[in-house]
């Protein structure tokens, strides 16, 4: 919560300087709560982009969690849970929460996993809230540097978590083009969606690659 937090804080300024009130931001995130996301919408209010453009860049930067809450709902679920309680759960689901809960959920008792869940999501989620109006009210008086590097913080968490949840070679194989793609996808696409870009097209090719490799071992047994 702690390093995650420290990446708001540069996501506050940023909202301060789009002319922002400290209530809409501290709305952000509880409301929108993905750190992207919300670093691309006070970024394209700072530049005055049409909100129509904003509302499809946000949804399509958000898209990518719909994947991650299919993966993770499964091991949540719980006997007799409903659709309100697996879409609340759903709203919490960010690389965070998802990244740390599928390294620990699987070790942790079916009946418990929910609870665990919601109290790591929510102080991840208090924690940010915080963090982003305290970078809001300190708008201005941190060093541009300083400010940079507060932002590179959160990325290099979530980065760390991905690879500490990878589990077989095909998570592998998606880390090592993402890396790859990266650069090219910073040249070539607008900016917000490099992160959709490079996951949708490293991911696929680990996928296509994991699927030939099975194909091959099973025509060999």
């Amino acid at each position: 919560m702690w390093f995650m937090s420290l990446g708001f804080l540069g996501t506050g300024s940023i909202a301060h300087d789009a002319g922002q009130p400290l209530g809409a931001t501290l709305l952000s995130s509880p409301l929108v709560w993905a750190g992207p996301a919300q670093l691309l919408y006070f970024s394209a209010l700072a530049a005055n982009t049409a909100v129509f453009a904003i509302m499809v860049a946000v949804f399509i930067s958000s898209a990518r969690l719909m994947l991650l809450s299919m993966s993770l709902l499964p091991i949540l679920k719980r006997e007799g849970d409903r659709m309100p309680m697996l879409l609340y759960a759903a709203h919490h689901i960010a690389i965070t929460s998802w990244a740390e809960s599928m390294v620990r959920l699987p070790s942790i008792p079916k009946e418990a996993r929910l609870s665990y869940f919601f109290g790591f999501s929510h102080t991840l989620m208090f924690g940010s809230t915080l963090a982003i109006g305290a970078g809001w009210l300190l708008s201005g008086n941190l060093p541009s540097m300083l400010a940079a590097g507060l932002l590179l913080v959160a990325p290099l968490y979530f980065a760390t978590n991905i690879v500490a949840s990878a589990r077989n070679p095909m998570d592998w194989m998606a880390i090592g083009f993402a890396l790859l793609l990266a650069p090219v996808a910073g040249a070539l696409v607008p900016a917000g969606f490099e992160l959709l870009v490079i996951g949708l097209f490293g991911g696929t090719l680990a996928y296509v690659i994991q699927r030939i490799l099975n194909v091959r071992k099973a025509a060999s047994r």
